[in-house]
């Protein structure tokens, strides 16, 4: 894969990444694969409601075995469910399809990136990077922002459909309920903001001595 010929060489290597927030830096990195992105959620979100959606369902046909008739709401509710089990295969691949062309295209160019600012490095600079760590920065820091945005996918939106059934199912059925969320999600928030500090630390430290190990093998 060659780079994006629309993007200037340069600019990954004239932004400025450091103290910059691990959003904004994964925002600039993938701005021109947006739509690649947007596409692959919406497969994702598709192949994942089926998983997320069955409580619901199983819900609905309990409260509607009660009443005199329930089975149009059983048969409405199995063929909507059955309708996503049978989407998921071709959501599945959809979904791949545009998150590998996204992270394959945005690891192509850090990689040409990286090589690019060694080429401009003088003599001296240059034979002050070891082979080891130049493999390092080229192979594995450009494979780590591939696997952090698959983590992201899998994860986060995971997580974010999930938590939107539940509020949604609550709100529609106990809003009183919803109090418990309103309680959970700040404490949450201070317990993953008083961790970031520790994490960011041991990452960091962990990075160091990967490239220096490396660097020794290489």
């Amino acid at each position: 894969m060659t780079p994006d010929p629309r993007a200037r060489p340069d600019e990954l290597l004239e932004h400025r990444y450091r103290d910059e927030p691990p959003a904004r830096t994964m925002a600039f990195l993938f701005r021109r694969e947006r739509g690649n992105l947007i596409v692959a959620a919406a497969f994702f979100l598709i192949k994942s409601s089926p998983a997320v959606l069955m409580p619901v369902a199983t819900a609905r046909i309990i409260d509607a075995l009660p009443r005199p008739d329930p089975l149009p709401v059983i048969g409405a509710v199995g063929l909507g469910m059955t309708l996503l089990v049978i989407l998921n295969v071709p959501t599945n691949f959809g979904y791949v399809r545009f998150l590998t062309r996204a992270t394959r295209t945005v690891e192509n160019r850090l990689r040409f990136a990286v090589v690019r600012r060694v080429q401009h490095l003088s003599l001296g600079g240059a034979q002050a990077w070891s082979p080891g760590a130049l493999q390092s920065k080229v192979l594995r820091d450009a494979e780590a922002v591939e696997g952090l945005t698959r983590v992201l996918f899998e994860s986060g939106l995971g997580a974010l459909l999930a938590i939107a059934t539940a509020v949604i199912s609550t709100a529609l059925r106990s809003p009183v309920f919803l109090l418990f969320f309103l309680l959970t999600v700040p404490v949450a928030a201070l317990l993953i903001r008083s961790m970031r500090a520790a994490l960011d630390a041991r990452n960091s430290a962990f990075r160091v001595e990967l490239e220096q190990m490396t660097a020794r093998v290489g």
